[in-house]
């Protein structure tokens, strides 16, 4: 109708007043709809729902405008919406009127949106010595996120170095670094992660706390490295990962994992002209692909996540 016609305006317009202009700082980047629908079906293929009707929650720890919860109930099977409960978390006051308005009307069980740092809350509740009200401990069947990128530079020292102690990194810290860690202690056992984050942890040595994480305590069931793409309006260079969280830690280990990556070639020839960079990447073979004037070289084959970086550049 027209009032929320005009209440979705005045939000755009406000959205890119106050939450674009801050972007660079808080290194939150929203989701493409292309790119969120991408993850929530690649989710979706390996979750296996309970066989009973019992509650299935789902957090979005940087919800920004919502694009990632939407695209996931928009993907989920129809008979068992209902039972799915949503937790979206975000600080930006604008996003968070944004998404307040958006998940209207959804058909699930339950909508939880939060106002608050999920860094600090996953720490107070840690430090915790009995439950607090809405925990998230162990407690999420599904998490989808496209948590902020803000390296040390940006952060600043000191914060840099509370980041580090808090969440155990090390190097050049960086703030999804430490979502990711976060998420870990949020995700229940056999729970789903499905994040949008930077490729720079698969190779960089400041990147070894978050392979060790991975490869230790997850089932890395998809990796995508999806190169210099351009999905995001920053200068980042986005990565995927689908993973499962283990029951029980496997320390000093690797894991060889599903791996595609997508990068801008020189090569003239190309055997499919495809729309966008997430329809190339859904077909899993070895080839180069025109969107739009640009030929992009796929490569696809299986990977090692270690302890100590190396490009995967030649996947086997």
């Amino acid at each position: 109708d027209n009032s929320t016609s005009t209440f979705t305006l005045y939000l755009g317009r406000q959205m890119t007043k106050e939450s674009l202009a801050r972007r660079k700082k808080t290194g939150s980047h929203y989701t493409p709809a292309r790119l969120a629908q991408f993850v929530a079906t690649k989710i979706l293929e390996n979750y296996q729902p309970p066989d009973s009707d019992s509650t299935i929650r789902i957090l979005d720890p940087a919800c920004g405008d919502g694009e990632l919860l939407l695209a996931l109930v928009d993907n989920w099977p129809q008979e068992t919406r209902s039972c799915l409960s949503l937790i979206g978390i975000d600080l930006d006051r604008i996003a968070f009127q944004n998404v307040r308005h958006r998940v209207r009307n959804l058909g699930v069980s339950s909508i939880d949106l939060r106002r608050e740092d999920f860094l600090d809350r996953v720490l107070t509740e840690l430090e915790s010595t009995q439950p607090l009200p809405g925990s998230l401990l162990e407690s999420v069947d599904v998490i989808i996120a496209n948590p902020p990128y803000v390296r040390t530079q940006v952060l600043g020292a000191k914060k840099a170095k509370k980041l580090a102690s808090d969440f155990n990194l090390s190097g050049r810290v960086d703030l999804y670094q430490a979502f990711l860690v976060a998420m870990k202690h949020c995700l229940k056992t056999t729970g789903i992660l499905g994040v949008i984050t930077s490729n720079r942890f698969i190779a960089t040595k400041s990147g070894s706390r978050v392979r060790e994480l991975l490869a230790n305590d997850f089932e890395i069931l998809d990796l995508y490295d999806l190169g210099d793409t351009k999905l995001f309006e920053a200068a980042v260079l986005p990565a995927v990962i689908v993973a499962r969280r283990r029951q029980a830690p496997l320390f000093r280990t690797t894991q060889s994992s599903k791996f595609l990556k997508i990068y801008e070639t020189l090569e003239q020839t190309f055997s499919d002209e495809v729309e966008n960079v997430c329809t190339a990447i859904t077909k899993r073979d070895d080839r180069v692909v025109r969107i739009g004037r640009d030929n992009f070289r796929v490569t696809v084959g299986t990977v090692d996540v270690p302890l100590s970086g190396k490009d995967p550049s030649s996947p086997s």
